[in-house]
């Protein structure tokens, strides 16, 4: 059900409805309803996280990267996303991942885990986790190489929206000769 974030909705965030504080939160970061205020989104944002909201932790983490309402901070931006993988958020596992599989934020590139916590979001249908993936196992990066399965899982990314994936998919029909299908 939406909230209504008025005076009563405002009301709910400050009472301590986690729900409230995320979306009252990711309204001052957008702009939408609301003016934009980052500084005051990212404060929302955390204590939203810290009440349990494991995405809103992501978007801390998104905050850190971009400098939205901070200074830019990939370290503390890893530890973000690392508490909101820990917390079950797929978008915090697939950026943990993206920390490891390009060596970034205070990590050292590290394939096995980020094709682990890429293999843990893809499980909770992220899509483009799911996509990623499938790169792996085209390209054989730390798996077996199976073009088949990449295929697969490049479909399944693709029918759930994820656009990198559409084209990897219809790429790979095109090679295989499936070139109407392809377009």
């Amino acid at each position: 059900r939406g909230l209504d974030l008025s005076a009563e909705g405002l009301g709910a965030a400050e009472a301590g409805v986690v729900q409230a504080q995320a979306i009252y939160g990711r309204m001052l970061l957008d702009g939408a309803g609301v003016p934009r205020d980052p500084e005051m989104a990212l404060a929302w944002l955390k204590r939203a996280g810290e009440n349990g909201h494991a995405d809103s932790l992501t978007v801390v983490g998104r905050c850190h990267d971009h400098g939205w309402g901070t200074e830019v901070d990939l370290l503390a931006a890893t530890r973000w996303y690392a508490r909101a993988a820990e917390a079950g958020s797929a978008s915090g596992m697939f950026y943990c991942a993206h920390r490891f599989a390009k060596g970034v934020g205070g990590v050292g590139q590290d394939m096995h885990r980020a094709y682990g916590w890429y293999q843990r979001a893809a499980a909770l249908a992220y899509p483009a986790a799911v996509g990623v993936v499938g790169r792996f196992h085209e390209d054989g990066e730390g798996v077996a190489q199976d073009v088949d399965f990449a295929h697969t899982v490049y479909r399944a990314a693709a029918e759930a929206g994820d656009g990198p994936s559409m084209f990897h998919y219809a790429r790979l029909l095109y090679v295989r000769g499936h070139v109407e299908q392809a377009m």
